[in-house]
């Protein structure tokens, strides 16, 4: 998942989007049942593995397990 930002300068309150922090609110938003430290065994899950980038522009990998159709259309991303 690959977030854009924009930047600008101060003074231009409104126009910036800071790809940094956008990425951090849709990992803090994935669903806490769903998180590898929350579940055991065969459950599925959404691992937040790598995070990389600046304000501009910002790359989310998310490693999805599951073991049945069923549980892959039950773990989605915000």
């Amino acid at each position: 998942m690959v977030i854009e930002g924009t930047t600008s300068t101060p003074g231009t309150q409104g126009q910036a989007v800071n790809a940094v922090r956008v990425a951090a609110a849709i990992v803090e938003r994935l669903p806490r049942e769903f998180l590898p430290e929350t579940t055991e065994l065969r459950q599925p899950y959404l691992h937040p593995y790598d995070l990389r980038g600046d304000v501009t522009r910002v790359e989310i990998k998310l490693l999805v397990r599951a073991f049945t159709e069923a549980e892959l259309r039950g773990v989605r991303t915000p």
